[in-house]
């Protein structure tokens, strides 16, 4: 029975005769590891090394399986290479650990707060969690969902973890209107000396979905939720986008998170057509929403309207009697005194039935005046016609 291993960088070999116990195969592994610098003894459970914290080892046969372990410890101010002091902190040394062993496992955190750990390759990875004296055991018990095997192409999730997360986002734009999307992750990594810890991850994507930029950065909140630090950030993802963080004060009244998001762009917009409101200015819509104004109709008034000379086609012109024509304004501004109803036939001023009764007075005179006219030349052709006689 061959035993070829190398850990931590170390070559080890060991051939043992077949049917070789148990015992005699720990004690041989344990005498190994010792003259190689490693503190190995025998267990209930198996081997146990206490020094280094982290073991690597890579088998060359089938008679040892791939191992990557290291003994992690909170500490609120980390000292050495095992210890950690925040959830993200943690998942990066899981990361770390894995990657010794297989770059295609994935370690994360889900939207829930769970540690997950996935596995798309062709290999079963094991993952245990050991207690010790000094053990956080709610803290074991939460990540209890990982110590076991995953298997391919398929993920394990720890118990529901207390681990704050919050995200949010929405659509900014360049100066030509292009829309890319931006989202925010904040994850809460640990209070220290009344001070909140939170990393803050800053994603910007296109329109398709591609990832343009990825920032991380981390924020700190004062015991009663007021930012300290920063207060503004700036990102290049080509576009320079300014992000300003308004945070005074915060307060949690239920499981819901609220969250203003608001920007100063607007995408790309395309003229659907024109507008005129009362007052006469002539708005240019687009299909973005944005109305811009593009000018004003000024409505003139003269002295003496009266005054105005006809020249034909509902046209008129001024006259000495009208004066000029001028624009009400106050301080430079115009001051509309008339309305501009837009969409609208224009409506006749004439009172219809005053005016057909006028109509009919005019045309009996007309006929009045008219029948006299005939009378008059009937009696002058008479006497005509008498003298002729």
């Amino acid at each position: 029975m061959v035993y070829d291993f190398t850990i931590n960088g170390k070559d080890i070999n060991l051939t043992l005769p077949d049917g070789s116990t148990k015992s005699e195969i720990q004690n041989a592994l344990v005498n190994k590891l010792t003259q190689n610098g490693i503190d190995a003894t025998i267990s209930d459970n198996g081997i146990m090394i206490s020094n280094p914290t982290k073991i690597i080892l890579h088998s060359n046969n089938n008679n040892l399986p791939n191992i990557a372990a290291e003994k992690l410890i909170y500490k609120s101010t980390p000292q050495t290479e095992n210890e950690f002091d925040t959830m993200q902190n943690l998942i990066d040394k899981f990361q770390s650990l894995a990657n010794n062993i297989d770059p295609n496992v994935s370690v994360s955190l889900d939207d829930k707060g769970r540690m997950v750990t996935t596995n798309p390759t062709a290999k079963t990875v094991n993952s245990y969690l050991l207690k010790t004296e000094n053990s956080n055991d709610l803290f074991i018990n939460n990540l209890g969902g990982i110590g076991n095997e995953i298997y391919p192409q398929t993920s394990t999730k720890s118990n529901a973890f207390k681990v704050n997360k919050q995200d949010f986002g929405g659509n900014i734009y360049d100066t030509n209107g292009n829309k890319d999307i931006i989202s925010f992750s904040f994850t809460k990594q640990k209070v220290l000396n009344n001070q909140i810890k939170w990393n803050g991850k800053i994603t910007v994507k296109d329109d398709q979905g591609n990832i343009i930029n990825t920032t991380n950065q981390n924020f700190t909140f004062e015991q009663n939720g007021k930012l300290l630090s920063p207060k503004t950030l700036t990102i290049n993802s080509p576009q320079t986008i300014n992000i300003n963080f308004n945070l005074t004060s915060y307060t949690k009244t239920d499981n819901k998170t609220n969250y203003s998001f608001s920007q100063n762009g607007l995408e790309k917009g395309y003229l659907q057509g024109y507008d005129i409101n009362d007052d006469g200015v002539i708005f240019a819509n687009f299909s973005n929403s944005k109305s811009v104004e593009l000018g004003q109709i000024p409505i003139f008034h003269f002295q003496n309207p009266q005054g105005l000379e006809s020249i034909g086609g509902n046209l008129f012109r001024k006259t000495n009697n009208s004066n000029k024509a001028f624009l009400y304004e106050s301080n430079g501004e115009y001051i509309p005194y008339a309305k501009v109803i837009s969409h609208k036939l224009e409506a006749s001023n004439v009172n219809f039935a005053e005016a057909m009764t006028e109509l009919i007075i005019n045309q009996k005179a007309f006929s009045a005046a008219a029948k006299t006219v005939t009378t008059s030349d009937e009696m002058i052709q008479k006497a005509i016609n008498l003298k002729r006689g």
